[in-house]
């Protein structure tokens, strides 16, 4: 008799752990932004799917919800899932977010995921327009001919873990003299830290500086 009232208290104890883990709301909790501006893209659509496992191997989807960003980019919904044998998914569509005619990265955000039932579900999402920059590299206080320059540059955004770009050792990286040139590039929007070398008669100099592309055709303007 005592083994029995142990087993059931066991059995007990795991439905209960069951039930409260089925009984606790899902949330979805959506932020779509661009990460140089902190502005959100509103009317980021996204769907949620229920499939219904079958042991005959003939599994059923059914869209049980849908919404959209609001106009700060984010999306807050508690769900209510409490059935067993069913795994869900989450679908997400930029084609009618609110946002100029242009070319996007979108490197960093997600076609769809995975939902875990009775957790807080965070999709935080990355979106940079495409602008195109000039790059302006000036000499602006030109000693002569010998002069010689060198750069490098890291980009806090597009290409994930900023790190430094090469900047090379060898002669032909530098620009030389009393430069003044520009140039057109597109990239994705993003905050750019730049390092400049340069010698002038003999003599180093090194500074850091930041180009923060507020709009298209901004002027990148690397100067010594």
């Amino acid at each position: 008799m005592k083994h029995i009232l142990t087993l059931s208290v066991l059995l007990l104890l795991i439905s209960s752990c069951n039930k409260t883990k089925i009984d606790t709301p899902t949330i979805v909790d959506l932020s779509v932004i661009n990460p140089v501006t902190k502005t959100g893209y509103e009317n980021v659509l996204f769907s949620i799917f229920e499939t219904k496992s079958s042991v005959l191997g003939s599994d059923k989807t059914t869209m049980i919800y849908s919404g959209k960003t609001d106009a700060n980019g984010k999306a807050y919904y508690k769900i209510d899932l409490h059935k067993y044998y069913r795994s869900y998914t989450i679908t997400f569509d930029y084609s009618k977010m609110f946002v100029p005619e242009n070319d996007y990265d979108f490197s960093y955000a997600r076609d769809n995921e995975w939902i875990i039932r009775g957790n807080v579900n965070n999709f935080n999402f990355e979106i940079l327009p495409y602008f195109s920059y000039i790059k302006n590299i000036k000499n602006i206080n030109c000693f002569d001919a010998n002069d010689k320059m060198r750069f490098r540059e890291k980009q806090l955004f597009s290409l994930g873990t900023p790190e430094w770009s090469l900047w090379g050792t060898l002669d032909q990286s530098s620009f030389h003299g009393c430069t003044n040139e520009s140039h057109l590039f597109s990239r994705p929007q993003d905050i750019y830290i730049y390092e400049v070398e340069s010698i002038k008669n003999g003599i180093i100099s090194t500074y850091i500086d930041t180009f923060k592309a507020e709009n298209n055709l901004d002027t990148f303007k690397i100067y010594y």
